[in-house]
């Protein structure tokens, strides 16, 4: 975080893309500071690709503040460990992949990002820099469970669209009982001090 600090005074920011061959060396606090100091984002792809595969202290709630704080941003690159269930700090990382179900990560992805978000899965790199076999083999599956998050995430939004309707249109139901309940209650009151006078 030390060597992005200087550039949290770029508060206006639009544009931003790093790439290394070891992930970044970042917390979720710092993920916090970065998001809110570039609220006009639109692109930041903060080394989405790293060589070194195996290991990364961010989790899926790492993508919190972006959706908090970057009303514009329509690209965002990350490097995140989505198999830590806590979204913890302190959990440590599983050994192996990073992505290993898509299900319950398409769950919570749904809970966080409007309809029209989309998951881009695949690597970048090209012939000039060649990657090792295994590596390549660990990409194609992660990046075949992140296409299938992509596939399962509009039917999870929609459903929570749904599930918001519905839970709005009782809640205006109920409303409308109490009005009536009141109004009832109240007309009840008023007949009974009628006939108390009578």
């Amino acid at each position: 975080m030390v060597t992005l600090r200087p550039l949290l005074k770029c508060c206006k920011l639009v544009y931003l893309e790093l790439v290394h061959h070891c992930p970044l060396s970042l917390h979720h606090a710092d993920i916090e500071e970065l998001a809110s100091s570039w609220p006009g984002a639109e692109t930041l792809l903060l080394n989405c690709e790293p060589a070194y595969l195996t290991y990364t202290q961010l989790t899926l709630k790492a993508l919190e503040p972006y959706a908090r704080y970057c009303p514009k941003l329509h690209t965002l690159g990350l490097y995140i460990d989505a198999t830590i269930p806590s979204f913890s700090d302190d959990a440590p990382p599983p050994d192996g992949s990073i992505i290993t179900d898509e299900g319950p990560v398409a769950l919570y992805l749904s809970q966080l990002f409007p309809l029209e978000c989309q998951i881009e899965a695949g690597e970048m790199w090209d012939d000039t820099h060649p990657i090792a076999e295994s590596n390549a083999q660990t990409i194609e599956a992660r990046c075949e469970l992140w296409q299938r998050v992509g596939k399962l995430l509009p039917l999870m939004m929609s459903v929570r669209t749904q599930e918001r309707r519905r839970v709005r249109e009782l809640e205006e139901e109920v409303e409308d009982l109490r009005t009536r309940a009141d109004a009832l209650v109240g007309e009840l009151a008023l007949r009974k001090g009628m006939d108390v006078r009578t």
